[in-house]
């Protein structure tokens, strides 16, 4: 098992940092002023107490967040989470589209069989009068949003 040292989590996120847009450095030294000026957005790796901490520059730059709330792990656990959200990251972007259209073609399907379903339920009973049952369609028919 290969060691993961700061220099391997540095490099995951200047991945991640790439993979979501963000500037790679977190600070850059201005040549007008000669300061340092704070990268809004920029992934950043913190170090304390023995472990690591991934955090990301604030948008006005003024300070860090820990969007994973992990707080200083061992470097090892943090190597397999920047992983983790790079995976998600390149899923989210490259299969976005093609799961939407899966996710909408299922709900289509379901809106249909349930619209199916309920003209059925609702034309077998007999006992209710004609205003209950156009009621209830209509409740249906909000229901999906549409008009089968």
């Amino acid at each position: 098992m290969e060691r993961i040292t700061r220099k391997h989590l540095e490099a995951r996120i200047k991945n991640l940092n790439e993979v979501t847009g963000s500037p790679t450095e977190a600070y850059i030294k201005n040549d007008e002023t000669g300061k340092w000026e704070p990268q809004a957005h920029s992934w950043v790796l913190d170090g304390a107490y023995g472990g690591f901490e991934l955090q990301r520059m604030c948008a006005t730059g003024t300070g860090t967040h820990a969007p994973l709330n992990t707080g200083h792990i061992p470097a090892r656990e943090l190597a397999g989470l920047i992983k983790a959200l790079l995976i998600g990251f390149e899923l989210g972007r490259t299969k976005h589209d093609e799961g939407c259209a899966v996710v909408q073609d299922m709900y289509s399907d379901m809106q249909r069989q349930f619209v199916k379903r309920s003209r059925e339920l609702i034309s077998e009973d007999a006992e209710g009068s004609r205003r209950e049952r156009d009621d209830l369609w209509k409740f249906v028919s909000k229901i999906v949003n549409t008009d089968y």
